[in-house]
């Protein structure tokens, strides 16, 4: 059984670099060429703040459903 163990792991680690660079890798290009961001970055020297207030809520009833 040691055998089989090591030879999963080794079609693990081929299964998932396949994936990686046949599905993964062509759709970040793709995003990149299409110009999406998936994070706004950058700085805005106009902003006084970047903080984002948040809606208050009520602590009774995020007590009651915690997830």
């Amino acid at each position: 059984m040691p055998v089989a163990r090591v030879l999963g792991v080794i079609n693990l680690w081929v299964i998932c670099g396949i994936l990686y660079y046949a599905v993964f890798t062509p759709y970040a290009w793709i995003l990149k060429l299409a110009g999406w961001k998936a994070l706004p970055l950058g700085a805005d020297p106009a902003a006084e703040t970047y903080w984002e207030e948040k809606p208050a809520r009520d602590p009774a009833e995020s007590a009651r459903r915690l997830f």
